[in-house]
């Protein structure tokens, strides 16, 4: 829920944290995520590697494609 929204009725609005607790939170999350087996992150890694890699790629391929076809400021 987006916090400039009023909570409806019967929903309750969470409480907001402090900003020390949402450091501490995220520095223990990451971590419990350095602390997995090796193969897990690598495979995360070379997951997340595709995904920018592909990422880039698919915008090149749709901005060559359209070059030409659509308005410029389109592509």
């Amino acid at each position: 829920m987006s916090s400039d929204l009023k909570p409806e009725k019967g929903e309750e609005q969470e409480p907001k944290k402090a900003p020390a607790r949402i450091l501490q939170q995220e520095i223990q999350e990451g971590q419990d995520a350095l602390e997995r087996p090796s193969g897990q992150l690598f495979v995360s890694g070379l997951s997340a590697g595709l995904d920018v890699g592909f990422s880039l790629f698919l915008m090149a391929v749709v901005k060559t494609l359209a070059e030409g076809r659509l308005p410029k400021p389109v592509v």
